[in-house]
């Protein structure tokens, strides 16, 4: 039978020692990762096994997401839920909190002109945006080169015969 751990303790201040409590609370259920995995989609969620096994392994704060599965698998109270995500969330945010600058940078760090006060609101791409958009602008640099190639009679391409292109 599944045992409940208690409300997220107070205690769990860190992603680290978030992750530790969530793995004891799988533990304590008795339940396998597949049974685990059975049990939130009978719940309405989905969580495959090596899902909750990548995110119990690590030390960083699972999604919301991971969390409520889990805590659906082993039938945790609504009230307990809600303290759970609360806790979850507080990490999140002081987490957040750290890494976001404060105040606006010096008046000497500040770009100048129209293009970079464009860009002064602007976010950069980062983590799998920024990979995507940095394939798809050397795809496309690449393909015009190739273009480019092709109709100067480069590598690959047709030769250039008399009257081609003005030159010849």
């Amino acid at each position: 039978m599944t045992e409940v751990v208690p409300a997220c303790p107070p205690g769990a201040a860190t992603p680290a020692e978030y992750v530790a409590v969530l793995r004891r609370l799988r533990e304590r259920s008795g339940l396998t990762y597949r049974e685990t995995a059975r049990r939130a989609t009978a719940a309405g969620h989905w969580l495959p096994p090596s899902t909750l096994a990548a995110a119990l392994a690590r030390v960083t704060l699972p999604q919301e997401r991971v969390v409520l599965a889990l805590l659906a698998a082993c039938g945790t109270p609504d009230a307990e839920v809600r303290s759970w995500l609360a806790a979850r969330n507080e990490i999140e945010m002081r987490l957040a909190e750290a890494v976001r600058p404060h105040g606006p940078p010096p008046a000497s760090h500040r770009p100048e002109g129209p293009v970079a006060a464009r860009r002064a609101g602007s976010r950069p791409l980062g983590g799998t945006a920024g990979v995507l958009v940095a394939c798809a602008v050397g795809a496309l640099a690449g393909a015009a080169g190739a273009l480019a190639l092709r109709r100067r009679g480069g590598p690959g391409g047709p030769a250039c015969v008399a009257g081609c292109h003005g030159h010849g």
